[in-house]
């Protein structure tokens, strides 16, 4: 759904226009804030010793190698975590049903490739996931990710993907992420 807003002469409401057929328009009025700030305001001083717009790696980073700079916050010691936790969420998870499809066991190789094709994906977009090993129609875009790893597999992985001990109990659903996402924030600020 696209929104169109228009600006009413003299007013401080707007109406959103929609092209969907079935939204209705509506008014929404905005506040009357002052255009310069109070006397009393004065901005947050921020003492940060780095240069801004260059990133404050460690000695002997290769800038140009985006594996290295991926490993700064995904090192092998991560990596080598998450293979261990996803394998053991498969084992656990995966029914051991005649028809179902064998789990093979990862590796951080293969998670790695998971990962690139995860931010290939972020920056190639298509409509569904499908598209991304297969060709449509003659126009279509052509993604080599079959090259690297099967659609199957992926879902796979996708599927199993953990990031904490299967036998936890969590208070909820973020529990299971929390360890990463502290690391990642804590690399974020380093570097």
């Amino acid at each position: 759904m696209t929104a169109i807003f228009v600006l009413q002469p003299k007013s401080t409401s707007f109406e959103i226009a929609s092209t969907c057929k079935h939204a209705k328009s509506c008014v929404c009025v905005l506040p009357n804030l002052p255009s310069t700030p109070p006397p009393q305001w004065r901005p947050l001083e921020i003492n940060n010793p780095r240069t801004f717009g260059v990133a404050d790696l460690p000695k002997g980073t290769n800038r140009g190698s985006l594996i290295a700079l991926f490993n700064l916050f995904f090192n092998a010691k991560v990596i080598e975590q998450i293979t261990h936790f996803t394998n053991d969420r498969a084992a656990h998870a995966h029914p051991q049903l005649p028809s179902a499809r064998g789990w093979k066991p990862t590796s951080p190789g293969e998670l790695y490739t998971y990962f690139a094709i995860v931010v290939y994906m972020a920056v190639h977009r298509e409509p569904s996931l499908a598209e991304y090993w297969s060709r449509g129609h003659k126009n279509a875009p052509t993604h080599k990710l079959n090259d690297f790893m099967g659609c199957t597999r992926w879902h796979q992985l996708d599927r199993y993907l953990y990031t904490a001990e299967v036998s936890q109990t969590f208070q909820s659903p973020f529990s299971r992420v929390w360890d990463l996402s502290e690391l990642l924030r804590a690399r974020s600020l380093q570097y």
